[in-house]
């Protein structure tokens, strides 16, 4: 009597569990079938392109001193005298401190090879660069001049870039999202539906194109110090794109 009760209670068991489960699959089915639905909705995607031409309203200059000596103390001391000249010049174009950063400072080995004695170290190179930050573009070439004068033998290059990044971006957006909304309308009109709303938008990053001077140049002293000016320097202009990706619902 006991086994066949424990046997019904069983049962009993299994067939609530069943139930259990059945009435949880059927709870979820309505809801796989909402999200079915959702993902159904005729729709369209388009890109959208904003491009603009920006003039620059600062420059980037990396500027340094490289100096070689045979003791490293030599090197360094010789660099130190020769850059406080620069950083002079600098100030005299009236370039604050907070403008001018240091990027690298660093002293090396200089070495030679032969098969006798092998590598050896013939002297020692010290090396220190800046960025400086400067606005006032059209003396730019100038600047060029009188730092090389002062004893600037490095000029990594000049990068013509703007400080209203942020206001720019938003305006590249703003054509961005009007030319998808054109194309939209365009292909919409074709294809014989209407635009309704916008279902997502996806911004891409902003391409800021920033306008390269000059490449990396070593000047020699001599030259630097002549009378006439040699660096010469052209504003041109900066290109920015902001893509975008808008999914239109149609009707």
């Amino acid at each position: 009597m006991n086994k066949n009760g424990n046997t019904l209670k069983l049962l009993s068991s299994v067939l609530v569990v069943g139930t259990l489960v059945f009435g949880s699959v059927g709870s979820f089915a309505p809801t796989a079938y909402a999200a079915v639905e959702a993902n159904s909705v005729r729709n369209i995607t388009v890109s959208g392109l904003g491009s603009m031409f920006i003039t620059p309203d600062v420059a980037y200059l990396n500027i340094g001193v490289q100096t070689e000596a045979k003791t490293a103390l030599e090197s360094q001391t010789q660099n130190s005298k020769q850059f406080a000249a620069v950083e002079q010049a600098l100030k005299a174009e009236g370039i604050p401190a907070k403008d001018i950063i240091t990027q690298q400072y660093s002293t090396n080995p200089q070495y030679t090879y032969d098969e006798k004695e092998g590598r050896k170290v013939i002297g020692y190179e010290t090396t220190n660069m800046v960025r400086v930050t400067y606005r006032d573009l059209d003396k730019v070439g100038v600047l060029l001049d009188n730092v090389a004068k002062a004893g600037a033998n490095r000029i990594d290059g000049v990068q013509l870039s703007t400080e209203k990044q942020a206001v720019y971006e938003q305006q590249a957006l703003e054509l961005a999202v009007k030319n998808a909304n054109t194309k939209a309308d365009t292909l919409a009109k074709a294809a014989g539906v209407k635009v309704n709303k916008v279902l997502t938008i996806t911004e891409s990053n902003v391409t800021n194109r920033p306008f390269m001077m000059m490449e990396s140049l070593m000047m020699d002293n001599a030259a630097a110090k002549s009378a006439e000016p040699t660096a010469s320097i052209s504003k041109g202009q900066i290109e920015l794109e902001a893509r975008i990706t808008i999914q239109y619902e149609i009707e």
